[in-house]
């Protein structure tokens, strides 16, 4: 039976597979290049399955057209993965935050002196949690606090305030049920077992690897 080397034979050179599927949609700060070397020098040893003989040209070699043909049944079968696996592992986010209170207060402003005022309206408070994974809050509870004639609430304004009165507070950082030195730790684990390249890596094979050697 033939390995997976036996193939691509300009893969080991940095034109193989991941460069061919770079020219259909890529990602950026990843080097096909370097992939397809990466690639070939870890897993170019597994044997072939039977699917890339679908793909050999004449030589009995994957190059030319039909590498692109293989890159685009490759592309098409993984890149919304890809790209989901890709946003995660570059997203900015801050290992030792896991809360974002955000306490929002929007009312209408009766009077137009300085002083002390009576306001109606609504108290919002949301709290938001990010994942490790995740460089967008999402949504963990919400709650409403009605301020009307009958329930005021009192503010200083300055004179001639008129209209609509808004204040914003937020709060972010360790809530306190986690460690800081727990959250670093899980985020350098989740680095070092989640790299991009073994996830490509490991994809592809499936499709055009057997799982034993």
């Amino acid at each position: 039976m033939k390995e997976l080397k036996d193939y691509f034979p300009n893969g080991y050179e940095g034109n193989g597979i991941f460069t061919a599927i770079s020219a259909i949609s890529w990602f950026g700060g990843i080097s096909p290049a370097n992939l397809d070397t990466y690639f070939m020098l870890n897993h170019g040893e597994k044997l072939a399955s039977k699917v890339c003989d679908m793909f050999t040209d004449a030589d009995g070699h994957i190059t030319g057209d039909k590498l692109k043909n293989l890159a685009r049944v490759l592309h098409n079968a993984n890149i919304e993965s890809w790209k989901r696996q890709y946003e995660a592992l570059t997203a900015e986010y801050n290992p030792i935050e896991n809360t974002d209170y955000i306490e929002t207060y929007k009312g209408s402003v009766s009077g137009t002196s300085g002083g002390s005022t009576t306001q109606t309206g609504k108290v919002t408070n949301e709290n938001d949690t990010y994942g490790f994974n995740s460089s967008s809050a999402v949504p963990e509870s919400k709650s409403t606090t009605t301020y009307d004639s009958q329930n005021p609430v009192k503010s200083t304004v300055s004179a001639n305030s008129s209209g609509q009165d808004q204040h914003e507070i937020r709060k972010h950082g360790n809530i306190g049920v986690t460690t800081n030195a727990t959250m670093v730790s899980e985020e350098l684990r989740l680095r070092a077992e989640n790299k991009f390249f073994d996830i490509l890596c490991s994809d592809v094979c499936k499709m055009i690897a057997l799982s034993i050697f």
